[in-house]
């Protein structure tokens, strides 16, 4: 957890979770400037602080650089709070690092097998009998020869396994 104040750009308080987060004493992170954790230009961040005024929250994904140089990605989650007639940001920050690198190689799994797919002439489906939903391949789609917008319930399915089904 930070606040921070938007007028002056700095971080007027921090929890012991913050300060361990980020590698520095919740001494020296009062009244450090909050550019020194954030990567983006302040004029970027103050953009979207005064969105999140105007909603009454805010939700953003930022790189923040820790105290050893690092750089992780994080959540934050921004509120407008007022102390003593100032309005300050109440910031709630999580770490989702080790999240974003999982997306990105699922991302790079699905197109390494969608490649492989393509290059041996074959597909794959995921069929949900209770829904009757069902999801496919983009290579399933071209050995069928459908386009996206095919009927995705299990008689569109049914329809494509074996035409005698098709009502």
């Amino acid at each position: 957890m930070l606040v921070v104040d938007p007028a002056r750009g700095e971080i007027v308080d921090a929890n012991l979770g913050a300060a361990r987060f980020y590698g520095y004493s919740r001494e020296q992170m009062i009244g450090m400037p909050a550019s020194q954790i954030d990567t983006k230009p302040w004029q970027e961040i103050d953009v979207e602080r005064k969105r999140a005024v105007i909603d009454r929250w805010g939700y953003f994904d930022y790189r923040h650089r820790l105290a050893s140089g690092e750089v992780r990605d994080v959540e934050v989650y921004i509120s407008p709070i007022d102390v003593d007639g100032r309005m300050l940001d109440y910031s709630v920050i999580c770490d989702i690092t080790e999240r974003k690198q999982a997306e990105e190689s699922l991302r790079e799994s699905a197109d390494l097998l969608n490649q492989a797919q393509s290059i041996g002439s074959m597909g794959c489906f995921v069929l949900d009998i209770p829904s009757g939903a069902w999801q496919r391949s983009g290579a399933l789609d071209e050995l069928l020869g459908v386009n996206k917008e095919y009927d995705r319930t299990f008689a569109g399915w049914l329809a494509l396994v074996h035409p005698m089904t098709a009502r």
